[in-house]
């Protein structure tokens, strides 16, 4: 059995390899889309050259968990693991679907959007020190392209509901991508949305996560 992450937007492999202390975690390398690939299509292709097997467990963080989801389903994957992320559109803030549909990410520069994205963080009160550094990673390591792709390829997602077991974290305070704290199946932490940011919560996903693997592996 291999558990293998998925790192999301701007993320540090360094820090999602520590999500377990019992369990050894394979950090998957990144994969160049290609330009009218799908998100499921990705996501095929990906779990293809990781040579995933049904025995695996994925682990998806933030965009990473749409992806993963899709991997569960295709591979009949034994386990997913979402953290700070959602399964279906519906689970978006309505703002965020609406900008999506419009296309927004399409037609306003690169540049500005960021600008607008940072001046709506301060507003919401998410810029606090350690998101700064975590938003500011996102923004110097992603690619244009490939943000412009993550956000199209979200749009026309219509979400996966996959048969393996599947455990989700997510911050009692994400802004970011707030889900309600009425979704079922939601195990919430206390933190933001980058929650391996904060060495109380990363000893909460330890645990859960261990749990929940050793429970799989049964």
């Amino acid at each position: 059995m291999r558990i293998v992450a998925l790192v999301g937007l701007g993320m540090s492999p360094r820090l999602v390899a520590r999500i377990s202390e019992e369990y050894s975690i394979e950090v998957a390398p990144s994969l160049i889309h290609t330009k009218k690939e799908s998100l499921k299509e990705y996501a095929r292709r990906w779990a293809d050259q990781l040579d995933l097997a049904s025995e695996d467990i994925i682990v998806g963080f933030s965009f990473a968990g749409p992806i993963a989801l899709e991997m569960a389903n295709y591979k009949d994957l034994s386990g997913c693991v979402l953290v700070s992320t959602f399964r279906s559109p519906g689970e978006m803030p309505a703002l965020h679907r609406k900008a999506l549909q419009l296309g927004v990410h399409n037609w306003i520069p690169y540049s500005f959007g960021w600008k607008i994205g940072l001046w709506w963080a301060k507003r919401k009160g998410i810029m606090d020190a350690r998101n700064r550094k975590s938003i500011q990673a996102i923004q110097r390591e992603t690619p244009p392209d490939f943000y412009r792709w993550v956000l199209e390829s979200l749009k026309n997602w219509k979400g996966a509901q996959p048969s393996c077991p599947v455990l989700r974290l997510h911050g009692t305070h994400d802004r970011i991508i707030p889900v309600s704290k009425d979704t079922s199946g939601v195990e919430f932490i206390p933190g933001n949305h980058f929650l391996l940011s904060s060495r109380e919560a990363l000893l909460l996903i330890q645990e859960k996560v261990d749990t929940f693997i050793s429970n799989v592996a049964l």
